[in-house]
């Protein structure tokens, strides 16, 4: 439910930053870009959080885990290896965790590029020194 909300608020946001900063003829093309890489983000994601999971089962002597084996397949499964599968559930949110950790201030390191911004630094001119040209301040 968490990842629900977050997902529809950022959706549209991201979807109206990238029309709002493109040029009339390439707003079709641009506007996909943001699903685009949030799928690849997801693929890459599940891979790396599913390859850390069986890991975590082949290392504890158990066969790597398929989606077969329908209802009761967890329940039949022996306890250390329940145990280990945790460890291993654990062990991919902890590297979610961390990946979110580190993309919030490489997100913030992103230039602004709002067009309303780049309309008041030109109405603004450039920006002058206070002191005499040759002196410093």
């Amino acid at each position: 439910m968490i990842l629900g909300l977050g997902m529809g608020l950022i959706t549209v946001t991201t979807v109206v930053a990238v029309q709002s900063a493109t040029p009339r003829e390439q707003i079709g093309v641009v506007s996909t870009l943001p699903f685009v890489f949030r799928n690849i983000g997801a693929t890459i994601g599940v891979a790396i959080m599913g390859t850390i999971l069986n890991s975590y089962v082949i290392g504890s002597g158990g066969a790597p885990l398929t989606l077969a084996g329908g209802e009761g397949a967890f329940q039949a499964m022996p306890a250390f290896l329940r145990d280990q599968m945790a460890h291993g559930i654990r062990a991919s949110f902890l590297f979610g965790l961390c990946a979110v950790a580190l993309g919030i201030p490489v997100s913030l390191m992103v230039p602004d590029l709002s067009p309303i911004q780049q309309l008041a630094r030109a109405e603004a001119g450039p920006v002058r020194s206070a002191a005499p040209p040759g002196e410093f301040s």
